[in-house]
């Protein structure tokens, strides 16, 4: 599922919560739980990347790409199962990445009529090949194969790959702003060329199941962490109750969050309401969306179709980034049960013997004891009538949580309880 979408009601913007906060956001002392360990994968993984110019792609590719020659170097040689795919490109040498090959038009042309091009593909009058022999080769192992793509050879790939390989795309994208400020310090177009590309960059964003998201707003050393684990299947996943949006309280408190995130110095950015039932997990988005198929499923089977009732005890406050200013919720029967539920769908060892602890965050930051204070007298007078009575939490989404940035998350899939 796009992030695009979810995203919209924050301001416009993309904004991430990362495995350590919703740690941070739990209990104290709990571990984050690890899917049972996958067996050696039969089938190579494709990573399609893609993002438009000025997304910082090339940037993270080679990061990454070096941080895994220095780990091969590290093992004695032993192969990272991860592969680089080299594309040619007609363009001039000294433009050119290390995971590029220069090549004349008449180069490219003769190569593509002797059959040694997988794919093809041009771009504002620029050629692009990806080599036959070498992704061939990759396709016979079960490595993870990188390839920088256009966006325009997505379908194709999966057309032709699908069958002998698990195809995902990579969108590697930022903010329109951050997208603009690139751009024009990279001093290649005019200013209403730049308008005219970031308009298309909007428009042309990869949809489906298969898309991972990587919004690339941090650091290049957090953005090459986030593209590593991506290739590695060590993302982080949570699952997350979400309220009805019926309810007139969620857009209380949705206007809330957006409040304190834009009024409070040193806030974080906003985030969607929502209630983290479990502790977070690793795995790869096929592993996130089976986790929210049987966790739902759980839920449902228990008893609780049609959503979950949550009462809230009060309001509290925490030196804690991640868990400042908090909506407390009842540890009712119901709840608790849900959250057990959920943490056996992601866990093969079980619930853990400590109780997890759900409750709603409604601002992450680190404050001083006098704005927390603050802070807390504000959120309880606005939340008296949301703390009236139980509020339904109707869906279930499984979010990927990975990253330092919290502009970095975005909805991987959606289930209704």
């Amino acid at each position: 599922m796009p992030r695009v979408g979810f995203l919209g009601a924050v301001a416009g913007a993309a904004v991430a919560v990362t495995a350590a906060a919703l740690l941070t956001a739990g209990v104290v002392g709990w571990r984050p739980t690890e899917l049972q360990p996958r067996r050696r994968r039969r089938r190579p993984t494709m990573f399609l990347t893609c993002g438009p110019s000025g997304s910082g792609k090339d940037t993270l590719l080679l990061a990454a790409h070096a941080r895994f020659s220095s780990d091969c170097d590290d093992s004695d040689g032993q192969d990272s199962k991860v592969v680089f795919i080299r594309r040619h490109i007609t363009r001039s040498s000294d433009v050119v990445t290390e995971l590029e090959i220069a090549v004349t038009h008449e180069q490219f042309e003769a190569t593509r009529t002797a059959g040694n091009f997988a794919l093809e593909w041009e771009r504002h009058n620029t050629r692009y090949g990806i080599p036959r022999e070498e992704l061939d080769a990759a396709l016979e192992t079960d490595a993870a194969i990188v390839l920088n793509v256009s966006r325009g050879i997505i379908a194709e790939v999966e057309r032709r790959y699908a069958h002998i390989a698990d195809v995902y795309v990579l969108n590697v994208s930022c903010s329109e702003a951050t997208l603009r400020q690139r751009l024009n310090r990279r001093g290649r177009e005019c200013p209403a060329d730049i308008e005219r590309r970031i308009a298309r960059a909007l428009e042309d964003v990869p949809r489906g199941s298969n898309v991972i998201s990587l919004v690339n707003e941090g650091t290049i050393a957090e953005g090459c962490e986030l593209i590593t684990a991506v290739l590695q299947h060590r993302l982080r996943y949570s699952l997350w109750l979400l309220p009805d949006s019926a309810d007139p309280r969620t857009s209380t408190i949705s206007a809330l969050i957006r409040q304190l995130a834009s009024d409070t110095e040193s806030a974080d950015p906003a985030f969607p309401p929502h209630i983290t039932l479990c502790p977070s997990f690793s795995g790869s988005p096929r592993d996130a969306t089976n986790a929210l198929q049987i966790a739902t499923s759980a839920v449902r089977d228990y008893g609780s179709a049609g959503g979950i009732a949550v009462e809230f005890d009060g309001v509290s406050v925490s030196a804690a980034r991640h868990r400042a200013v908090v909506l407390e919720a009842r540890h009712t029967d119901t709840l608790v049960r849900a959250s057990s539920k959920a943490q056996a769908a992601v866990s093969s060892r079980g619930p853990s013997p400590d109780v997890y602890k759900p409750h709603m965050s409604l601002v992450y930051g680190e404050f001083t004891p006098t704005t927390l204070s603050r802070l807390a007298g504000e959120v309880i007078a606005d939340t008296d009538h949301v703390q009236a009575s139980p509020l339904r939490f109707s869906r279930m989404a499984v979010v990927m949580t990975s990253g330092y940035d919290c502009r970095c998350w975005y909805v991987v899939a959606e289930a209704v309880l």
